[in-house]
């Protein structure tokens, strides 16, 4: 007898996915010291401007409160090896040693970064860190200070991921509410993906959550045949916000609004009333944004405010003559692009002792499975999937091409100098982070894509068999891989 068939055991299964995508989060997150190689010092540092309600309005250097933490907390364990160190370890942590003996270190270092350390994410959308600035001020109230202060900003993640996995169980069982796999496997996958922004402080874990929101409120206007006020509410909301998040999210905005564009036009029914919800929705969408960008016009002097980032990281933009000889266009270089893209969509970008915390033989795997369920989706049909089903994985499948070209559009565009990623050696923007706004989507054509695969091969009976598996295998990869970073003497188990 199968458990996972009604709804209240369903419930259940939810709410232990969610039990442990929190503490799958949070001990990684409490495992990994600070501050990571993705701009942590950077992302930290807007949310303590944040939280004290100054939002800024250039490129500003670190603040004092910010540097105040770098030279007490900082990990030399990313960027440098053990073998390199003074008698081939690393040093104990400045915080072990007395606070007197440590002043004139400490002084000297917030000086340092406070000084020369010019926050090149100043012009970032606000959203995330307007929410981890509340949950910094929350932390404080509550007299969380020093080290256990950054660690609680982390820990704000636990409730998006959280959100993530209640947000994808609605969506599965709007789309697929007869099919018990999908419904289970859809959450399960978004709360096991071992993408490790997730132990970071950084403004994409929440891309994911806004834009799994828009999809689900998506699916409900869609069904309501772009009637429903509320529904048209809060798609544009969502939407806007999950533009608010992060700048690179952009290319999904005019995939919806021309999909419900679309879908209003070919149904030929617009009357007063659809197009009055239809007003309201574009409406939504789109003042937000006009309002930011009008902002980061009149503050950072361009609409986007990346102007000056990219000097600041030492880009120059290329003319378009300039974009094709790039090794995108070779088949290596395609190759190269869509692989690293795949891989780190998949597991994230972190470095330890300066090298990628990775497993190629299941990159492997995430690269080839990822190609073969998802042409499956495409190709295969779902027994499952209605009409408003297929108009849905359109414009999933819109979604993901939208940002894999986008970070295509990135890869050409730029002259990157000296930067070391992306670089002149290595010029692909193959940071999947930047795309994990379509996280909910991409799980939804990836599992049917599996499931109509098994299905064509008549083993769907083995198919919960399979997504444990695959889950298994991924979560004990991630810790056999992550075991020098529990060592480390600078996290939170030996504070």
């Amino acid at each position: 007898m199968n458990i996972l068939t009604g709804n209240k055991n369903d419930k259940w299964v939810i709410a232990l996915i969610c039990i442990l995508a929190a503490a799958r989060v949070f001990f990684y997150s409490a495992s990994f010291p600070f501050f990571t190689n993705l701009d942590e010092q950077a992302h930290l540092d807007l949310v303590i401007k944040y939280s004290s309600g100054h939002y800024p309005k250039s490129f500003e250097k670190l603040s004092t409160e910010t540097a105040y933490f770098i030279p007490r907390y900082e990990s030399p364990e990313y960027f440098n090896v053990a073998a390199d160190q003074p008698g081939g370890k690393f040093q104990t942590p400045p915080w072990t040693k007395p606070e007197s003996s440590m002043q004139r270190y400490y002084q000297e270092g917030t000086v340092f970064w406070s000084s020369n350390y010019v926050n090149h994410e100043s012009s970032q959308a606000p959203l995330y860190y307007f929410l981890a600035g509340i949950w910094t001020n929350i932390g404080e109230l509550f007299g969380i200070t020093g080290g256990h202060l950054l660690y609680w900003i982390r820990f704000l993640n636990i409730l998006f991921i959280v959100s993530l996995v209640v947000i994808a169980s609605k969506i599965s069982k709007e789309l697929f509410p007869d099919d018990a796999f999908l419904s289970i496997a859809v959450p399960a996958l978004v709360a096991f993906i071992p993408q490790d922004s997730y132990y970071t402080i950084e403004n994409d874990v929440l891309s994911p959550v806004c834009f799994g929101l828009t999809f689900l409120f998506l699916i409900k206007y869609i069904n309501s045949q772009l009637r429903s006020k509320p529904l048209a509410i809060a798609t544009g909301i969502s939407l806007a916000s999950t533009m608010l998040v992060k700048t690179t999210n952009l290319p999904m905005m005019p995939v919806v609004l021309v999909s419900i564009l679309g879908i209003a036009i070919k149904s030929r029914k617009v009357n007063r009333e659809i197009f009055f919800s239809l007003s309201i929705f574009f409406g939504c969408a789109i003042i937000p944004m006009i309002a930011w960008c009008t902002r980061n016009y009149q503050t950072f002097g361009d609409i986007t405010g990346s102007i000056e980032k990219i000097k600041i990281l030492g880009w120059t933009t290329k003319a378009i003559s300039d974009w094709y000889p790039h090794p995108i266009f070779s088949i290596s270089g395609m190759k190269e692009f869509s692989s690293g893209l795949i891989a780190t969509f998949w597991r994230g970008e972190l470095i330890w002792n300066k090298a990628i915390i990775s497993n190629h033989v299941l990159d492997l795997f995430f690269i080839i499975s990822t190609i073969i369920f998802l042409s499956t989706a495409v190709i295969l049909k779902n027994d499952n999937g209605s009409s408003k089903n297929k108009i849905i994985n359109r414009i999933a499948i819109a979604c993901i091409l939208a940002m894999i070209a986008y970070m295509g559009i990135l890869s050409i565009s730029f002259d990157f100098g000296n930067c070391e990623n992306p670089s002149r050696a290595h010029p692909y923007f193959v940071s999947g982070r930047l795309i994990t706004g379509i996280l909910t989507p991409f799980s939804i054509l990836y599992l049917q894509g599996l499931n109509n695969l098994l299905s064509v091969m008549n083993i769907s009976k083995v198919k919960f068999y399979i997504l444990f598996s695959l889950i298994a295998l991924i979560t004990i990869n991630e810790y056999l891989i992550h075991i020098p970073v529990y060592e480390s003497k600078f996290n939170l188990f030996h504070f």
